[in-house]
């Protein structure tokens, strides 16, 4: 909803995100806008001060991949399937009585990645105002888990979690890249044709000469079905360079 600002009391700045109409000593603020309600006294302002925001302005605008997914309830009753499976079978009662039950970590692993992992790295660039910096009220919720690496003396790598340091010297290569490229984003499942994808990077805070532009270090385009050695470089890797 709309916002009247006294002027004379709260002088109001336009700016890129502050759109207003001026009608004679009071603006209409379309956008997001402080309002404040008081009287002069001794020099001093007294009121209260509150911001209002547009909900159409501030609505959040996921521009990555949809997903399609089963319904909540078949969702549970497979849940539950697998539950009973579980409970019931012998072997696995035996291997827990004897202390020979081994959980598969990597198959644990995987198994996060496809269900929980994607929105947990979401809430994590929400949480960092990630998306915020790059995107404004845009966010995406990543479809396709990158498996990325730097190879540090030869004989072993560094890889890139969510949020571990790279040094400059270790980055000085170009990264070793994996990920699914026969895994249909939108369904979660295979894709059963060939896939072509491409990869950047790029970095949105470190430009030559423009300080609102963005630095592209690397790019690849037509991925045949994940296999990023097969791509067409478009753009050769370009290492971290110190901020101007």
């Amino acid at each position: 909803n709309p916002t009247w600002i006294y002027s004379s009391l709260f002088p109001f700045q336009n700016s890129p995100s502050h759109r207003t109409k001026r009608v004679g000593q009071l603006e209409l603020a379309d956008h997001h806008s402080t309002l404040l309600q008081g009287h002069r006294h001794a020099g001093a302002i007294l009121g209260a001060e509150e911001t209002a925001t547009d909900p159409e302005v501030a609505a959040r605008i996921n521009i990555g991949f949809p997903q399609l997914k089963e319904s909540r309830s078949a969702q549970l009753k497979a849940r539950l399937e697998h539950l009973k499976a579980q409970r019931s079978s012998k072997e696995l009662e035996q291997l827990a009585r004897t202390n020979k039950l081994i959980i598969d970590l990597d198959k644990v692993q995987r198994t996060y990645v496809k269900t929980t992992g994607q929105h947990d790295l979401r809430l994590l660039a929400d949480h960092y105002g990630i998306f915020e910096h790059l995107f404004g009220s845009a966010y995406f919720v990543p479809r396709v888990p990158l498996s990325i690496s730097y190879e540090v003396d030869g004989d072993s790598l560094a890889p890139v979690y969510n949020g571990n340091v790279i040094k400059p010297a270790e980055a000085a290569k170009a990264p070793q890249i994996s990920f699914d490229g026969l895994l249909d984003p939108i369904t979660g499942q295979a894709a059963g044709q060939d896939t072509y994808w491409t990869l950047l990077a790029t970095n949105p805070d470190a430009h030559y000469t423009n300080a609102t532009a963005e630095c592209l270090h690397w790019f690849i385009a037509n991925i045949p079905n994940g296999k990023v050695g097969d791509g067409q470089v478009l753009a050769e890797y370009l290492p971290p360079f110190p901020p101007r």
